[in-house]
């Protein structure tokens, strides 16, 4: 846990327009988890969690008046979010020497949150930043040594509608193809 004076925010004013807002007080607590597990060099695991609670702790404005946001959770930051990762590595595939195949998934979550403080207004007027999750996946065939790479990766494989900013949607599913060559 830890108590910050003048915290500052990057507060929404209107679509792709923003500003930085200080919050007088503010108190951050959280905690982050990170596994990984590898056996040999054949397949390899990974989770992430991340957990941060970050509040306002302002109880008056700077002209005295309450604070009706007070203790209200810093709005447009994501306070939960996780990930995973799988990868399966094959030596030699298909009788190939000198080569390696890297199947790979990966998967994304961010839990909902408010675009502003959460006391300001009725809830079902409230603007939110819904929860995301998404799935990726991929190969990588090398060869020659590893002289030479072919990558083919699907990104949000189950084209689930996520954002970058409020509003500002990612792109859909997508399909990326990478050759790679090394000339020494």
């Amino acid at each position: 846990m830890r108590d910050v004076k003048d915290y500052i925010r990057r507060d929404v004013i209107s679509e792709g327009l923003g500003a930085y807002k200080n919050v007088g007080a503010a108190r951050v607590f959280g905690g982050e988890i990170d596994l990984k597990y590898r056996y040999k060099n054949l397949i390899d695991f990974g989770v992430n969690a991340t957990y941060v609670d970050e509040r306002n702790r302002s109880e008056k404005l700077p002209d005295g008046r309450i604070d009706i946001t007070y203790n209200n959770r810093i709005p447009n930051k994501p306070f939960f979010y996780t990930n995973s990762s799988l990868g399966i590595n094959f030596q030699e595939p298909f009788g190939l020497k000198e080569s390696d195949l890297r199947i790979n998934a990966s998967y994304g979550y961010v839990h909902w949150f408010y675009l502003s403080w959460a006391a300001l207004g009725s809830k079902s007027s409230k603007a939110i930043i819904p929860t995301q999750s998404t799935t990726d996946i991929g190969a990588t065939w090398s060869w020659n040594k590893g002289k030479q790479k072919l990558s083919i990766n699907c990104n949000n494989l189950f084209d689930q509608i996520n954002y970058d900013n409020y509003m500002l949607q990612k792109p859909g599913r997508s399909l990326f193809c990478k050759l790679t060559t090394f000339f020494n």
